[in-house]
């Protein structure tokens, strides 16, 4: 079964279709929340009331082939809802914590070396971000979404994700290469490399 015929198929209501989405997207949806809240019970909240709203509302997707940006949509409107619900005021505040040990401990050993790649002076430059920075750096670079896609998902114009974009980078490389001067004075180099078509964002190697 290809995607489209999946997505196809999820419409109708088919539970297999519906548990195989399920899937394939939860570890996506995970990567992405926990890299936005830094908390893994709100995210798995989030991930939950994504699906809810993803199996109630799949059927009035026009286009099967729209279903990823549709997704991450849903993803993101969910996760402002649930952390307004929780915190009663505005969407991921600039000071939200990153992943503590006790969040870290309870991780599969996948999870856990995917949270750990983000941990240290990276995790830490990313959620210092500006939240709208933020959503398009890790929907960008960490989701592969084109910015064509994440205007689509944010509702906002497309160079206005460009423009968050190139902030987040810019921030990114201030915060890092403060902490890495002798490096970058002596390599030449940025202190981190940025491309969407690995999903990455790394330091170089020291």
């Amino acid at each position: 079964m290809d995607d489209l015929e999946l997505i196809r198929r999820a419409q109708t209501g088919d539970e297999e279709a519906l548990s195989r989405l399920y899937r394939e997207y939860a570890p996506i949806a995970f990567k992405t929340v926990f890299l936005l809240v830094g908390n893994r019970h709100l995210a798995e909240d989030i991930i939950q009331e994504t699906f809810i709203q993803v199996v109630r509302k799949i059927n009035g997707l026009r286009d099967p082939a729209r279903f990823r940006p549709w997704f991450f949509q849903v993803l993101t409107n969910s996760a402002k809802a649930t952390y307004r619900r929780r915190n009663r005021h505005q969407w991921l505040p600039i000071d939200f914590g990153v992943p503590n040990e006790s969040d870290l401990a309870t991780l599969s050993p996948q999870e856990h070396l995917e949270a750990s790649e983000e941990t240290g002076e990276l995790r830490e430059a990313i959620r210092r971000l500006k939240p709208a920075h933020r959503t398009a750096l890790v929907l960008h670079y960490f989701n592969g979404l084109p910015e064509h896609e994440i205007a689509r998902v944010t509702g906002c114009p497309v160079g206005t994700v460009k423009s968050r974009l190139y902030h987040a980078r810019k921030a990114l490389e201030q915060a890092l290469s403060q902490r890495n001067f002798n490096e970058v004075s002596t390599t030449g180099k940025s202190p981190i490399n940025m491309t969407a078509k690995s999903g990455r964002v790394t330091t170089h190697d020291r």
